[in-house]
């Protein structure tokens, strides 16, 4: 199994990975909409907490509980 450095660096290099990189809460133009993001706290049973928003994309800034349970490598 990779580390998220190797899986990054390895499709950076053009090689396969063992699994495509989860990029999710890496920057504010990778996020969800509050409501979409709230939905996504209850499916992953993380404590659901009033959402941060990134003002200009009306986005949900990810928390880092959200960000590893769905193993997030880019953040």
């Amino acid at each position: 199994m990779m580390t998220s450095r190797e899986r990054v660096r390895a499709v950076l290099e053009h090689h396969v990975p063992d699994r495509i990189p989860n990029a999710w809460g890496g920057c504010e133009t990778t996020g969800l909409h509050v409501i979409a993001y709230q939905n996504l706290q209850k499916v992953l049973g993380v404590p659901q907490t009033p959402p941060r928003l990134d003002t200009f994309m009306v986005n949900a800034v990810f928390e880092e509980e959200v960000i590893q349970a769905m193993e997030g490598d880019v953040i």
